[in-house]
């Protein structure tokens, strides 16, 4: 296979998302100079739009940090908090049961509950 030019990188979940927040009729970003974009759901997706432009967190390293680089005080990563796995990882320790494998997929009522058996 020969292509005839190369493909260019794809952008990171929260580049993408802050072009669609800029580029949406009714978006959050839409005509505004400088902001910060923090969206959630299994990994956290971070952008900035500085001067107008939307920019990717990769591109202000290496004195701006990723939200899931940043510690607390104990050494917790956002991502060990707010993470399904890290969520689920909590829940089961203060229900005093034992995660269970895959739970990172699994919603954190699941946890803990008896199988029942399927008639």
């Amino acid at each position: 296979l020969e292509l005839a030019a190369p493909i260019p990188a794809l952008l990171s979940d929260g580049e993408a998302c802050a072009h669609g927040e800029d580029l949406g009729l009714e978006g959050s970003l839409a005509g505004v100079r400088d902001a910060y974009y923090l969206g959630g759901g299994t990994g956290l997706a971070e952008a900035f739009k500085l001067h107008g432009q939307v920019v990717d967190m990769d591109a202000l390293r290496p004195w701006m940090r990723k939200a899931w680089q940043l510690e607390d005080k104990h050494g917790n990563s956002f991502e060990d908090l707010a993470s399904a796995r890290g969520l689920n990882e909590r829940y089961a320790m203060r229900r005093g049961v034992e995660p269970t494998p895959g739970a990172e997929v699994s919603a954190p009522r699941e946890r803990g509950r008896a199988a029942t058996p399927s008639r």
